[in-house]
């Protein structure tokens, strides 16, 4: 496997993410709560702007950006207790090489001390990302059914917690 480096992305990573991010929603749509369609006409300037208002880590070897996680902490008093994974993916071509268990672990590191459970959605059917995420500790509490309409067809997901603290 080529050397694997993970950091979190900067305003001047934007072209590479702009295109993994396109990548994950034209491949994975049921996966994510935005759609290609969306986020295709947005410029670089907003993608670089949401990589520095946001933690997004991304998975890199000498091929570029691999993979990526994005992770939100809640800056309201009641619920600063709680952070969300958003946006994780992985390129096929990448896939089954311990890239998705290495972000993820990360973006729990990342959590900080207020922190104390970080949650997530995934689809229901996405089994390879619900065992992944099983493996390192979180536990379904909830079935949403519907989450997602992709033209006539309605995705369920599954709602899923770990406890860090």
């Amino acid at each position: 496997m080529d050397s694997l480096s993970l950091r979190r992305l900067s305003g001047d990573d934007a072209p590479a993410y702009r295109d993994l991010r396109l990548e994950a929603l034209r491949l994975e749509p049921q996966a994510f709560g935005s759609s290609w369609e969306e986020e295709a006409p947005r410029s670089m300037a907003e993608f670089a702007t949401r990589l520095v208002d946001t933690h997004v880590i991304g998975a890199l070897t000498v091929a570029g950006l691999v993979g990526m996680v994005g992770l939100q902490r809640s800056n309201r008093v009641k619920t600063v207790h709680i952070g969300s994974i958003w946006g994780m993916y992985v390129r096929p071509a990448a896939r089954g090489r311990g890239i998705g268990r290495r972000l993820l672990t990360a973006a729990i590191a990342e959590a900080g001390p207020e922190v104390r459970s970080l949650r997530l959605a995934v689809e229901a059917e996405n089994l390879p990302a619900r065992r992944l995420y099983e493996s390192v500790g979180f536990v379904a509490w909830a079935r949403e059914a519907e989450a997602l309409r992709i033209g006539d067809t309605f995705h369920d997901e599954i709602l899923m917690r770990l406890e860090i603290r």
